[in-house]
């Protein structure tokens, strides 16, 4: 996810980047969390 270093100057950007990355790093581990197995 190269998460080292920020594509945008400024803190308003780099902290909403950081952010999204944050969040798109965790809906998949929480989608895997909420998956219900199927009934067989």
């Amino acid at each position: 996810f190269r998460y080292r270093r920020a594509a945008y100057f400024g803190l308003l950007k780099v902290t909403a980047q950081s952010h999204l990355k944050a969040v798109c790093i965790n809906l998949p581990k929480a989608a895997n969390r909420l998956r219900v197995p199927a009934a067989v």
